[in-house]
């Protein structure tokens, strides 16, 4: 199911559907991977809500996820 509504909210965001996509993510949290954090700071970032990207970047960095383009993004804050 994890994977599931990982798939729906990364679609949702990247379909400028980002209320649903934001709920998905919301909903899913629990079950949250690092790269699913990730996914969900790009669809704050896409909003211009900067604090709660940097928060969601930072919680992919806590799981785990060691990758450059996190590492990219979590430098501009």
């Amino acid at each position: 199911i994890a994977l599931v509504m990982h798939a729906k909210a990364y679609a949702s965001s990247r379909d400028k559907q980002y209320d649903m996509a934001l709920k998905l993510f919301s909903e899913s949290e629990k079950w949250g991977t690092p790269l699913f954090f990730e996914h969900w700071g790009d669809t704050f970032l896409r909003l211009n809500k900067t604090s709660e990207a940097e928060k969601t970047y930072k919680k992919a960095a806590e799981s785990g996820n060691t990758g450059q383009n996190l590492s990219v993004k979590l430098s501009k804050f």
